[in-house]
């Protein structure tokens, strides 16, 4: 062996998580989630001209996804949050009729998408380290005169009924689908374990005062992230498009 390796190898053996290796000793503070006092956000004005042939709303005039995940509602519920980072992008959408039953033409919809993320002054957790944390993908489908967003129903509604919206909703693969009567959209959680980031020997939360660990795929910190995150962000969602 090349001897001029042994003192990488020897400072690999004194400090080895700087070179890989395993879980930190240091302790790491557990990310905070309370559902105790959930900010609902600003209203969400749908105060929009709809055009006369179609039914829809305005193509340029649609609710932003990002305003479907309040800041002030991500806050309240970590409330550690050191950063609430939100980014739309525009969105091609072919409904399935426009006012008549013929197909129409593709439409670009101006943030019809948005991807949220929150970021924490646990060490690996901030924003600029851009990991996946907790990460809320959020997109309008369908937005004009009820009678509109009916014809456009079957192709924008998936999962099974919930009672989260008042039942205005539908649950699968970590995504509520709402349908408000004027509006259909979606907001799906991307919630991940920490200790990947922080190097931590187990993932560390305290929820509504409870405290809890993970190390590994867990029903319960799947449940969490449903339960206590994106639900009451789609609850909030709901309470300001009404």
């Amino acid at each position: 062996m090349n001897r001029g390796i042994w003192p990488i190898l020897a400072a690999c053996f004194v400090a080895l998580a700087a070179c890989g290796g395993g879980g930190s000793d240091e302790p790491v503070d557990p990310i905070e989630i309370s559902t105790t006092a959930v900010d609902p956000g600003s209203p969400i004005s749908l105060d929009i001209p709809i055009d006369k042939d179609t039914g829809a709303f305005e193509y340029d005039q649609w609710p932003s996804a990002c305003d479907l995940v309040d800041k002030a509602t991500v806050e309240s519920i970590f409330p550690q949050a050191e950063g609430v980072r939100q980014s739309g992008s525009d969105q091609q959408i072919e409904f399935l009729s426009l006012g008549g039953n013929a197909p129409a033409s593709p439409v670009t919809i101006p943030d019809a998408e948005c991807v949220t993320s929150v970021g924490f002054p646990q060490p690996g957790l901030g924003l600029s380290d851009d990991h996946v944390v907790v990460l809320l993908r959020s997109s309008v489908k369908v937005a004009g005169s009820e009678g509109f967003v009916d014809r456009n129903t079957k192709a924008s509604m998936s999962g099974e009924p919930t009672d989260v919206g008042g039942g205005a909703c539908q649950f699968m693969d970590r995504t509520y689908y709402c349908d408000i009567g004027s509006v259909i959209f979606s907001i799906n959680i991307d919630m991940r374990q920490t200790a990947q980031y922080t190097k931590a020997k187990s993932s560390d939360y305290v929820v509504d005062g409870e405290k809890f660990s993970f190390n590994g795929h867990d029903d319960q910190f799947e449940a969490i992230a449903q339960d206590k995150v994106l639900a009451p962000i789609v609850e909030a969602a709901v309470a300001r498009l009404k």
